[in-house]
């Protein structure tokens, strides 16, 4: 944990990982690629859930995949291709990690439609502009709507650019330290309008003064499906961020996962201090 004496100001690991050998049997058979394939789909998808169940940071996340992954491979005496050649480890591994990446892209399907856009934007350009032809494409496929984007302060569109604001743009004067006051919380405010906005927000609060505080009294008013779609757009944003180089804007993703078994204890003492109310807990 981050808050264990040894972690302070040390660059100490967030997580463990242990690979474990143990002798394949003697008569293990061979099997297809495509066998292994649909083997190893299965067995991600459920490590995965594993794994970000356990809150395990998003710069964990490749490395751990492996376990599963590579517990299909290795259970077999040879993986062959159609050709009858041998797929190698490295090649597996690179399956391993495609496989990975379609699954949480997989998961992104399940957010809001503007959410959607955001996630597909930001992987193409990032924060920088972009043509308005290619965000109304993006918009129409998602079923997204750009009024509401525009309404949440997420999105800047003028002479035929378009771009996604840094989330130290967004409502710079609407949410600064004073989070409990109730129009923040509102059913129209930009803060609930997507999970997009909500990973932003909770970002931005994390590295401010009082972080873990903030943005456990924000978490307190999301629903639970809510808090669970944040964590999962914020692995998913990570993995973008991780593909493109962009270390720096990476770090916050992974200091929000890095950080959520923290903030779950501290947002349960938030809602014991403050009860919702019934119909209180947003989006």
């Amino acid at each position: 944990m981050m808050n264990r004496s040894v972690a302070k100001e040390t660059n100490a690991l967030a997580s463990s990982i242990a690979i474990v050998c143990r002798p394949r049997p003697n008569d293990a058979p061979s099997c297809t690629r495509r066998t292994f394939q649909a083997e190893l789909r299965a067995a991600l998808e459920n490590g995965l859930s594993d794994l970000q169940s356990g809150n395990i940071a998003p710069v964990d996340l490749a490395q751990a995949s492996i376990g599963p992954g590579i517990a299909v491979y290795s259970q077999y005496k040879e993986v062959l291709e159609a050709n009858g050649d041998p797929v190698t480890v490295r090649h597996a591994l690179v399956m391993i990690n495609h496989e990975l990446d379609v699954l949480l892209g997989e998961q992104s399907g399940s957010l809001d439609g503007e959410s959607q856009f955001c996630v597909a934007w930001f992987e193409q350009y990032g924060f920088q502009d972009g043509p308005y032809g290619d965000a109304n494409t993006l918009l129409r496929a998602r079923m997204a709507s750009e009024q509401k984007l525009r309404d949440a302060g997420l999105l800047e569109a003028k002479q035929g650019k378009v771009r996604l604001k840094r989330r130290n743009e967004l409502g710079k004067n609407e949410d600064r330290e004073k989070s409990v006051n109730d129009k923040l919380f509102s059913h129209s405010s930009s803060f609930f309008s997507t999970t997009w906005a909500i990973v932003q927000r909770l970002c931005r609060a994390l590295d401010a003064s009082g972080g873990l505080d903030h943005c456990a009294v924000l978490m307190a008013k999301l629903s639970p499906d809510a808090t669970e779609r944040v964590k999962t757009l914020a692995y998913r944003i990570y993995q973008i961020c991780d593909r493109k180089g962009w270390t720096d804007e990476a770090l916050a993703y992974n200091n929000l996962v890095a950080t959520w078994g923290i903030l779950e204890g501290k947002t349960k003492e938030q809602r014991e201090k403050a009860p919702p109310k019934p119909g209180e807990l947003e989006f």
